[in-house]
C-alpha cells in the first residue's frame, strides 16, 4: 500500500463520513432536533474522525518503517486514536452548545463507510461480470 493510496482511503473515508453527517442533520431536521448544536456536534465528531485516520495512517507509515518493531508500535498508538474519540465524546457531553447525540454518533459512520469501500466495487464489478 502505497502513500497516495493511503490518502485516498482516508479522503473517501473523511468524504463519507461527511455524507453521512449530512444524512443524520437532515434526520435531525425531520425529527424537530435541528440545531446550531446539532451541527457543532457533527462537525466535532467529523473532526475528530479525520484526526483519528490521520493518526492512523502515520502510524501505520511509521510502523512499515521501522519493520518487526512496527506491530508494537501499533498497538501503542491504537490507545492514543482511541482516546481522540473519549475526548470528542466527552466534548459533546460537557460543552452545552453541543448536541451530545450529534457529537457521538458520527464517530460510528467511518465503519459504516469501510463497509461500503468493501462492497460497492465488488458489487460493481459483479454488475460487470453479468453484462
Amino acid at each position: 500500500m502505497n502513500d497516495h493510496q493511503i490518502r485516498d482511503d482516508i479522503r473517501n473515508i473523511i468524504l463519507g463520513t461527511g455524507i453521512c453527517c449530512l444524512i443524520m442533520l437532515a434526520v435531525f431536521a425531520l425529527m424537530g432536533r435541528f440545531s446550531l448544536g446539532a451541527v457543532l456536534g457533527a462537525l466535532l465528531a467529523l473532526a475528530a474522525v479525520a484526526l483519528y485516520y490521520l493518526q492512523l495512517a502515520s502510524s501505520v507509515t511509521k510502523a512499515l518503517e521501522m519493520g518487526e518493531d512496527g506491530k508494537g508500535y501499533i498497538q501503542r498508538s491504537y490507545a492514543g486514536r482511541l482516546m481522540i474519540h473519549l475526548g470528542c465524546a466527552l466534548l459533546a457531553y460537557f460543552l452545552p452548545f453541543v448536541d451530545t447525540a450529534a457529537g457521538i454518533i458520527p464517530l460510528l459512520f467511518p465503519r459504516i463507510v469501510l463497509y461500503a469501500m468493501q462492497i460497492l466495487p465488488a458489487l460493481k464489478a459483479k454488475k460487470e461480470g453479468n453484462e
